[in-house]
């Protein structure tokens, strides 16, 4: 876990786009909560959860290779030195000290020239690692699985 981190420079906005939805902002960091192995990842949500009894609104994110931190029967993947993931925290969670209602943005409001995206694969691709996965959760392999590819624009 670490410090303090520097006031006014972190931020955590969440905007619910549904009709009627609200949009606020945290600000105030006044503590930056990080698991960078899989033991602190007990503390890190332990610490969390004692910022948001003392009255800190708690915003961050937990990822998927976090779960051996909280069953050390659960296997992850373990990032090669060279991948863009290796050094992101297991998790990361900031304890802030004020929230403060922002408005929504228009959902309405679109780009002069909106962004053309692409999909870095393409249908049979997906129809193929579909079937894959499939099989592989009736073995009993996976329980879940999260297909996802890239997008470019």
């Amino acid at each position: 876990m670490s410090g303090a981190g520097v006031p006014g420079q972190v931020r955590a906005r969440f905007d619910d786009l549904t009709p009627g939805g609200a949009s606020f902002e945290l600000t105030g960091l006044e503590r930056e909560l990080v698991a960078r192995a899989p033991g602190d990842v007990p503390a890190v949500l332990r610490a969390a959860e004692g910022a948001a009894r003392h009255g800190y609104w708690v915003a961050g994110f937990v990822t998927y290779e976090a779960a051996s931190g909280l069953d050390h029967t659960l296997t992850t993947v373990d990032w090669p030195a060279d991948h863009p993931l290796c050094t992101l925290p297991l998790a990361w969670l900031g304890a802030f000290r004020r929230r403060s209602d922002s408005g929504a943005p228009d959902p309405g409001r679109t780009p002069a020239d909106p962004p053309r995206w692409r999909l870095d694969r393409d249908g049979d691709w997906h129809a193929s690692a579909t079937a894959s996965i499939q099989q592989c959760i009736a073995r009993g392999d996976y329980y879940q699985v999260n297909l996802t590819a890239r997008l470019a624009a």
